[in-house]
């Protein structure tokens, strides 16, 4: 995308653009026009892959791997594993016969198929870890560029993998501005946790659908898996509030401790009897405790205005200007710094004029 905005910007700095003729006899504004097509088609696709693709996008990538074994004996995945990666040199098990779920023409682990496995392992990892400073701010690339997106992930391995004492982080900075952009009122995301929140929240949306898909034939490890998931998702919302005002707070947890509620129902169904009532009861019992009862708290929380937190422009310091705009939504008012007020008064005039 930046690329594309390099270009457009060369072309409108050119003298055929300025001084030549409009519209479709000018080849200068046709590319430009051309390339403002291309970014907002950029644009919106980072949009869609970065949100509501993720799901499908890991549910077709699950659905490659998902193989039948028609062998009496559990599949040995080490053998697999090393099958694929090494091909004929470790070859499969005499009794692993395993087909496409999809496309039961289609024999596992061989051939195409064997490549399309080797691609996936290592795409896939690497689509995840991008998604990241994307998903973080719903998708809007304009909160991140080539700078922050390289920037953070270099942050982000030299605080977990070398432990070092990197107290900035890119991605970080980018949700917290996204996130307090505009002041939503009661709705207003909580700036501290939003990145927590928004990861959180995309690694369930990729491990689900993967999970689910994989595990159709072993009942029990799918719920379990499937509640582990619902688990960290409530842990993560009682320890990182993911919003400022503190009513609408607890409904949300009461909304992930009644889902949670629901996964166990669903692994007292794969434990119990096939008739049993038990799991029907205990949903039916959690769905008039839980919500009574975070309701309850909501009510008990005391009414005081949203106090929205400071949102500050991009670390990275910019080429052009060295001004920083820090924006309190609870006061409404604009400070700036690194900027003297001779070029404040200017700004203002120009505003004025």
């Amino acid at each position: 995308q930046e690329l594309v905005n390099w270009v457009a910007r060369k072309l409108q700095s050119t003298n055929a653009f300025k001084v030549g003729k409009s519209g479709l006899h000018n080849p200068a504004v046709m590319i430009t026009s051309a390339m403002s097509l291309v970014q907002r088609a950029i644009h919106f696709f980072l949009l869609l892959s970065s949100t509501i693709f993720v799901v499908p996008i890991f549910k077709k990538c699950a659905m490659a791997l998902d193989c039948v074994h028609a062998g009496k004996s559990p599949p040995k995945y080490e053998f697999i594993l090393f099958h694929i990666f090494f091909g004929d040199n470790v070859p499969l098990p005499e009794e692993e016969a395993p087909f496409l779920q999809s496309v039961p023409a289609v024999k596992c682990f061989t051939g195409s198929h064997r490549r399309l496995c080797i691609a996936l392992f290592l795409l896939v990892p690497c689509y995840l870890i991008a998604l990241i400073p994307y998903a973080v701010v719903e998708g809007d690339s304009n909160y991140v560029s080539v700078a922050k997106l390289w920037g953070g992930l270099s942050q982000t391995i030299r605080k977990f993998m070398f432990m070092s004492n990197v107290s900035e982080n890119y991605w970080i900075e980018s949700a917290m501005r996204k996130a307090t952009v505009v002041n939503l009122g009661f709705v207003h995301p909580h700036p501290d946790n939003i990145f927590v929140t928004r990861v959180v929240e995309l690694f369930a949306k990729a491990a689900l659908p993967v999970i689910v898909i994989e595990t159709t034939s072993y009942a029990r490890l799918q719920m379990y898996m499937v509640t582990v998931v619902g688990f960290i998702m409530l842990v993560v919302t009682f320890a990182c509030p993911p919003k400022v005002d503190r009513k609408l707070c607890r409904i949300e947890q009461g909304l992930r401790v009644f889902t949670f509620c629901t996964m166990c129902c669903g692994c007292l169904t794969v434990e119990l009897e096939k008739d049993s009532v038990v799991p029907l009861i205990v949903l039916g019992v959690s769905a008039v405790i839980v919500p009574l009862f975070f309701l309850a708290l909501a009510v008990r929380e005391p009414v005081s205005p949203v106090n929205v937190q400071q949102c500050s422009t991009s670390s990275i310091p910019a080429k052009s200007a060295s001004e920083a705009v820090i924006i309190d939504g609870a006061q409404g008012s604009l400070r700036f710094k690194g900027v003297s007020n001779a070029v404040y008064k200017v700004m203002r005039l120009a505003r004025l004029r």
